[in-house]
């Protein structure tokens, strides 16, 4: 743990001059430098350089996410139960207008939100460091739309943590496939539009 901790101070180090964070790239003679957008609070923990491809690849490191967030889910599913007394059951996503409704809000909002987190990322300079805040109002615009008709989960691990510790398991299912295809299609959007030739 110490050897992680040092490795990460050398990794970033206080720009005293201008208040910003950088980051020597040890593989060239480039710098990164971090100011106030969105991204910020993500590159400075330092988690994105062990996300680097010398240090794991995409097929290890997507299962650990994806376990992480189950784990995650369940563990403060348990904690709103034990510590604050609010029962599993309450926190389960329930479709609040029939499944099918719920399976394309869930979808249709997985869609937008991987489309805008591609294009803002992708494209940072069109959108500078507003990103965050592009980023920020497309979730918290598709969780107020969607809410009344599918309980705006967005997240299939969301909803999982609490159907397991709750043990209620009904209609699960649309939680756990609207928003992975939605993410792929809006992934796969961003692709097809990005690679085809402005005219």
């Amino acid at each position: 743990m110490k050897g992680l901790l040092l490795e990460m101070k050398q990794i970033f180090k206080p720009n005293i001059s201008n208040g910003d964070l950088y980051r020597d790239d040890q593989e060239g003679s480039s710098r990164t430098t971090m100011s106030g957008n969105g991204d910020t609070m993500i590159q400075t923990s330092g988690f994105h350089r062990f996300l680097h491809a010398k240090y794991l690849n995409p097929a290890q490191a997507v299962p650990l996410y994806i376990l992480a967030q189950i784990l995650g889910s369940i563990m403060a599913a348990l904690m709103g139960e034990f510590i604050y007394g609010i029962k599993s059951d309450v926190l389960t996503t329930r479709p609040g207008q029939g499944c099918q409704a719920a399976f394309l809000a869930e979808l249709i909002a997985d869609f937008i939100v991987v489309f805008v987190i591609a294009a803002v990322t992708q494209q940072a300079r069109s959108v500078g460091p507003l990103s965050g805040l592009v980023i920020g109002m497309s979730i918290a615009l598709t969780v107020l739309i969607t809410g009344p008709i599918s309980g705006g989960s967005l997240n299939a691990a969301r909803s999982l943590g609490p159907a397991i510790v709750s043990r209620n398991f009904d209609r699960i299912w649309i939680y756990l496939t609207a928003p992975v295809i939605g993410a792929l299609l809006g992934a796969l959007m961003y692709r097809v539009l990005r690679l085809r030739p402005i005219s």
